[in-house]
């Protein structure tokens, strides 16, 4: 087995020469205790826009 201090590196890596987050979501998918570490990648970031959403009062009202 790995340290995992290792297999946070290589994820590290992995997410920061990614174009998407595929590459990062298949890693998440290779064993449960790569699965947190790549978490930590995948949802940190998040877009909101108001496409389709015609005023600011129906963000208020997601939020």
């Amino acid at each position: 087995d790995f340290p995992q201090e290792l297999v946070d590196v290589v994820l590290d890596n992995v997410a920061a020469r990614a174009a998407d987050t595929k590459d990062v979501g298949t890693c998440g998918s290779v064993c449960r205790r790569w699965l947190p570490h790549s978490r930590k990648h995948l949802f940190s970031h998040l877009t909101i826009s108001n496409f389709g959403s015609p005023t600011p009062q129906s963000f208020l009202d997601l939020v």
